[in-house]
């Protein structure tokens, strides 16, 4: 039984279309490949600021009477791409006996280091720029005057970052040490 050219035809055909169907499967598996990769450097080029709090603890003062928040603090940028701390404030939530709960914004001072005796390099600059994959960290001040909090329950505490690009990343603290110092009144 000897095949005509039409049916050798059809059989090439049928061979060069099983071909085409593989190499599609195939470069159907490289491109799905290549976009999960696009996608993993495209997140690491998203800005990104993780903070850590390494210690933090709240100093009463009494000439004015206030309360005097430290943070120890480490910010760390995990992103491909540089960013930069633009900004660093503190959210005292608290609430009183027979009202709504409400929250107390406070930015970060660098003025207080003198007056807690603190060297200029130990304390976090704001702002501050921070080079893709770097950690930098310092003491973050924060100052409340008694009267603001005065008949308060204070609930928690909360250090908001903003970076460069305008996102926030927050880490709450529920307690702080109070410590006494009163060489420094």
């Amino acid at each position: 039984m000897q095949l005509q050219t039409g049916e050798w035809i059809a059989i090439a055909a049928a061979f060069a279309a099983w071909v085409a169907a593989w190499q599609a499967f195939r470069s159907s598996r490289v491109a799905r490949s290549a976009y999960v990769l696009a996608l993993k450097q495209d997140q690491r080029l998203q800005p990104s600021l993780e903070v850590y709090i390494v210690d933090a603890y709240i100093r009463r003062r009494t000439k004015p009477s206030r309360r005097l928040y430290v943070f120890q603090i480490r910010i760390s940028n995990k992103s491909s791409a540089g960013n930069g701390l633009k900004d660093l404030q503190l959210v005292v939530h608290c609430s009183r006996d027979h009202g709504p709960s409400s929250d107390i914004f406070i930015s970060h001072k660098l003025e207080l280091g003198e007056q807690l005796h603190l060297s200029a390099s130990d304390l976090l600059k704001v702002p501050s720029p921070i080079n893709a994959h770097t950690v930098i960290g310092g003491l973050a001040l924060f100052e409340v005057h008694e009267e603001v909090l005065g008949g308060s329950k204070v609930e928690a505490y909360t250090l908001k970052l903003i970076d460069t690009y305008g996102n926030e990343t927050d880490r709450e603290t529920i307690l702080l040490q109070e410590r006494n110092d009163e060489s420094l009144e």
